[in-house]
Parts: structure tokens; C-alpha cells; sequence
């Protein structure tokens, strides 16, 4: 009973004590039957899916790029989102556009939207990685959440994010 007891407080302890559930899956302990305690592997946590939320992430590559390294670019960053436990949605390439001000020494820039879902512990390793390549100079990664889903919805709709403030004509009545 005494070993149970301990077994349930390193459980608990290494819960609270970790950042990411993909660490604690690595180090998730329980007690068998027998009252060893063992290491398990839970593919639930692997998915994560309660802590997933809809993310979008706006990249601007380097416009001075050509198309091939371009698209290698963007390939690097899919990648990046999915070796992280991201699930990716949908990818609006918008294409090479002017800065409205110079990056450095970049007034070109080639712009990616992804829409992704992964769990919030990702996020700062993900921008990590989006600081230390150099093809990227600028991003933002935002949370899609309902207020914002609803206004695309709205817009994509009606072409408006506002709703209409025009009265509606009255009929004549007879």
C-alpha cells in the first residue's frame, strides 16, 4: 500500500512539476498489480486533442528568394508544424508582395498563411525555430478562436465583418 502511495505522489509530482504532456508521457509512471512501477507509453496523450487549439501563422519570406528555395522554405516550415504535433489545415499561399516599410534590408516579401491545430506548449518552440531561420523575416502566430471564426464567417458571407446598420426599405402598403 505504502509503495502505491509513493507511486502516486511521483505520478502527481512529475505532472506538475513538467511543462508539456509530451514530457510527462515520457516520464508517466504507474503501479502494476504487483506493485512495480513501470514506465507507460499512453497514445491518447500522443494526439492530445482536449489541448489542441486552431492556430493561424502568417510567414514572410525573404522576396529576394527564387521560387524553388521559396518552396523549400515553405516546405521546411510545414514540416517544422507537423514534427512539433501540429495537424495542419489549410495553406493560403499569397505570393511575393511589397513591404509597406523595409525589414532590414528586405522591401519584397513572399507571404504564407497556414492554419494549424496543435497544443499551446508548442508555440514557443515553434517560433524558436522561425527566429533562428533566416529565410523568414517576419511572423505572427495567432489563436483562431470563436469571436474570430464567426467574423470570417460573417465575412466570407455577407462581405462584411459589421452588420448591416442600412434600414431595409419599407414596402408601400395598399
Amino acid at each position: 500500500m505504502l509503495k502505491l502511495i509513493f507511486a502516486i505522489l511521483i505520478l502527481i509530482n512529475n505532472f506538475l512539476t513538467r511543462f508539456s504532456l509530451v514530457q510527462f508521457r515520457n516520464t508517466l509512471k504507474t503501479v502494476s498489480k504487483q506493485g512495480k512501477i513501470e514506465i507507460l507509453t499512453l497514445n491518447a496523450f500522443s494526439s492530445m486533442a482536449k489541448n489542441e487549439k486552431l492556430y493561424e501563422t502568417t510567414v514572410v519570406f525573404d522576396g529576394n528568394l527564387d521560387d524553388e528555395n521559396t518552396q523549400s522554405a515553405i516546405e521546411k516550415v510545414k514540416q517544422l508544424i507537423t514534427s512539433l504535433g501540429g495537424n495542419i489545415k489549410n495553406i493560403t499561399d499569397n505570393g511575393r508582395r511589397k513591404l509597406a516599410y523595409k525589414i532590414g534590408k528586405h522591401t519584397i516579401g513572399y507571404y504564407v498563411h497556414i492554419e494549424f491545430t496543435a497544443p499551446p506548449t508548442m508555440l514557443a518552440e515553434l517560433e524558436r525555430q522561425y527566429r533562428l531561420n533566416e529565410q523568414i523575416i517576419r511572423f505572427l502566430t495567432i489563436i483562431l478562436d470563436k469571436p474570430l471564426l464567426e467574423i470570417r464567417e460573417r465575412v466570407a458571407k455577407y462581405g462584411t465583418a459589421q452588420p448591416s446598420t442600412e434600414s431595409k426599405p419599407e414596402t408601400a402598403q395598399a
